[in-house]
């Protein structure tokens, strides 16, 4: 049951993080240009 907790949460969270960084990466890219 750990491991099935494990996973779920693991995909919760690779699933947040994939739709946050998609929706604010077209925000970023002319910041990140500008830094580097």
């Amino acid at each position: 049951t750990n491991w099935f907790r494990f996973g779920i949460w693991l995909l919760v969270g690779l699933g947040v993080y994939f739709i946050y960084s998609y929706k604010h990466s077209k925000l970023h890219q002319r910041e990140e240009v500008a830094e580097s």
